[in-house]
């Protein structure tokens, strides 16, 4: 969509320097897109204190370890080392 806006070029301009943005486009689609990313995290913050979650968060912590090798089936396992062929006859 093609728009005319009436900017102060200084903001305009610093803006663009501190985000290392080369285009007047891209500066404000990127502006627009972290507004609204504020935005719904302001409206997250609502529930804060107010949703009860039971969750054991010591499993979630060790998610960089892998998959236990006892619990995914043979030749489903991500972490596995593969030989790069396709599995094709």
């Amino acid at each position: 969509m093609k728009i005319t806006l009436d900017l102060p070029e200084k903001l305009l301009i610093d803006a663009m320097k501190a985000g290392h943005i080369k285009t007047k486009t891209k500066i404000i689609i990127v502006a627009l897109e972290e507004f609204i990313r504020k935005n719904r995290i302001a409206g997250l913050k609502k529930f804060k204190g107010k949703v009860d979650l039971d969750i054991d968060i010591d499993p979630l912590r060790n998610r960089n370890s892998g998959p236990d090798p006892k619990t995914v089936p043979a030749g489903n396992n991500p972490g596995a080392e593969h030989d790069g062929s396709l599995g094709l006859p």
